[in-house]
């Protein structure tokens, strides 16, 4: 019985000392780690941490919109898609960049977006946009870029997706992606103003940006796309968000294709929508809070249409 004692205890002190050296960063900070004891959801305070920027390198907030296009069509691809990103997917975002003698070296965005985490509805912010030009990776820059948002933006909740690998600390949730395969038929639902998502089913996690929802409605039944203001080799990248039934999702795919007839259709198993489509895999990803402690939520009992 001792020795079991022992072992579990060996293994457990070995996963902090692995966790504080590997990733000295993310060990300092509020978020979620695999060997958490407490499990209270809500808050995490922020810890009183001053991080110590680079020397050489500079942070700084970013507005020119033709320079950050450039920068991410030259260097931001996850998972190594080529994609292509507009003006749009820069509409309410805060940009950070990090330079060094007047060369951009890496950049990070941050946008407020609407949240309604198990009931409680606040303002997060959802991180975006991380990257560091391939000649400075592994200089830590993308930390100072992580720190530089925390201290420009303040106290907040932070949201963000990681693409293919997990980061070091434990996510909220994993959910699939799949790419849609074509769906015959002409006949076309109709287009509606909004829809009041906390009616149609009770999310644990609930988060929206307006600005790229299209609502659509056939006989009493609902479905939303979002358009992701991404393009892939020239195609532009939509993700079906929800839908409530089979024909509906049909329905959808129809009215994609008549009014964008070259796009690239996306679910996952966020909300549930995958079920009612014929889908190709194509890779895993991760949500994690940052300053926020959630327990492992269902893909199912989430909408999440991210910026």
């Amino acid at each position: 019985m001792f020795s079991i004692l022992l072992l579990s205890i060996i293994i457990y002190l070995s996963i902090i000392f692995y966790y504080k050296y590997r990733h000295p960063f993310w060990y300092q900070q509020p978020v979620d780690f695999l060997f958490t004891l407490d499990t209270d959801e809500g808050r995490i305070g922020m810890l009183d941490y001053n991080h110590r920027y680079k020397k050489g390198f500079s942070c700084s907030t970013w507005s020119n919109k033709e320079n950050i296009l450039e920068f991410l069509n030259n260097h931001f691809q996850p998972g190594g898609y080529t994609f292509s990103y507009t003006d749009s997917c820069l509409n309410n975002c805060y940009f950070f960049k990090i330079s060094r003698n007047d060369e951009i070296c890496g950049c990070i965005s941050a946008k407020s977006i609407y949240s309604s985490i198990k009931g409680i509805k606040q303002q997060i912010f959802y991180v975006d946009h991380l990257v560091v030009k391939g000649k400075y990776q592994g200089q830590g820059l993308a930390t100072d870029l992580i720190a530089c948002v925390l201290d420009s933006i303040g106290d907040h909740v932070y949201l963000f997706k990681k693409d293919i690998q997990p980061l070091p600390f434990k996510y909220f949730c994993k959910y699939k992606y799949y790419e849609i395969k074509d769906i015959g038929g002409e006949e076309q639902p109709n287009e509606i103003e909004d829809m009041d998502l906390s009616k149609i089913n009770g999310y644990e996690v609930l988060v929206r940006d307006n600005e790229n929802l299209i609502f659509l409605e056939h006989e009493g039944t609902n479905s939303i796309l979002f358009y992701t203001n991404m393009t892939s080799k020239g195609k532009p990248i939509f993700e079906i968000s929800y839908v409530e039934n089979k024909q509906i999702a049909e329905l959808s795919v129809n009215f994609i294709r008549k009014n964008y007839p070259t796009s690239i259709i996306l679910v996952n198993e966020i909300s549930g929508t995958n079920k009612f489509y014929k889908t190709k895999y194509l890779s895993e990803n991760y949500l994690y809070f940052y300053n926020y402690r959630l327990n492992a939520v269902n893909p199912k009992n989430i909408f999440l249409s991210l910026p």
